[in-house]
């Protein structure tokens, strides 16, 4: 059976000792808890690792409107990327040496680029996936533990458990 948002959360909430719940919004501390908290642990998890399931390997699209000095290309970033990996030519099949590039913001701080002197690069980065139909068990039972290590000082009041759940995540 494929993991879903509320299977999630009551996996996490049993390594906490909580009640189960039904949905995100019902009227409980485990639900509002799990609200609160569910996509932030979920993209940290993300982060994280370089989960296949979530990996992509994407061309990247030239920014038209923004140059920045000592660099030739100014690449968008994509909108699904929530961790660059590495930088890769076109036609590259075999790993070699990582291409220099790096990640900055526009002047006013609402738009992300990609600056590297590769011509026709592509980016290998872990995508934001929401569904969680497309995750693995490894990764439903790391964002487990990291989602209870979350919920625990809400439903217990113990802090010092919360240590635990993210030494087992």
């Amino acid at each position: 059976m494929p993991a879903s948002v509320i299977s999630i959360c009551n996996l996490a909430l049993s390594h906490v000792g909580g009640y189960s719940i039904s949905a995100l919004d019902e009227q409980s501390a485990e639900a509002r808890l799990c609200a609160r908290h569910y996509e932030v642990c979920r993209d940290e998890v993300l982060r994280g690792f370089k989960w296949a399931f979530a990996t992509k390997l994407r061309p990247l699209a030239l920014a038209a409107d923004a140059t920045f000095p000592n660099w030739e290309h100014v690449y968008a970033y994509p909108a699904d990327c929530l961790a660059p990996r590495r930088i890769v030519g076109a036609g590259t099949r075999k790993p070699s040496a990582p291409l220099e590039y790096t990640v900055v913001s526009a002047a006013a701080g609402t738009q992300k680029y990609i600056l590297s002197d590769e011509p026709e690069a592509y980016l290998e980065y872990t995508a934001r996936i929401t569904d969680p139909a497309q995750f693995d068990a490894q990764f439903v039972s790391a964002l487990s533990y990291r989602l209870a290590a979350d919920l625990v000082t809400g439903l217990t009041g113990d802090s010092k458990e919360r240590g635990s759940l993210l030494q087992v995540y």
